[in-house]
């Protein structure tokens, strides 16, 4: 993520006079390693997006929230505070948590 300006070094806020949500770095709740990116994946969901699986799902690759429409990357940087470690892949249509490898995709993720 390049370009990103704020007061917090490793985070990336987009309007500094906007309240955003604060995504943690890594889950705290034990057998939901996803939890942190919940809030994101919610917030995606509900300006109109929909889990074509009906959330995260364990896949042999790891966990996954397949998403039916584009992911509005716009929204997301609107209403989130996101750690560097949590990339935002418009080209890949993508929001991938590096420590942990679970993500968020759009259809196009796998073009």
């Amino acid at each position: 993520m390049s370009g990103c300006a704020g007061d917090v070094p490793g985070f990336c806020r987009a309007e500094p006079s906007h309240a955003v949500t604060r995504i943690e770095r890594r889950s705290a709740i034990a057998g939901e390693p996803y939890a942190n990116l919940l809030p994101m994946a919610d917030h995606i969901l509900r300006i109109g997006n929909v889990a074509v699986d009906g959330g995260f799902i364990m896949n042999p690759d790891g966990w996954r929230c397949r998403l039916g429409q584009p992911i509005d990357f716009e929204a997301v940087r609107r209403e989130f505070e996101v750690p560097a470690s949590i990339q935002l892949s418009e080209v890949h249509d993508t929001i991938l948590d590096t420590l942990s490898w679970i993500s968020i995709e759009g259809p196009g993720a796998h073009r």
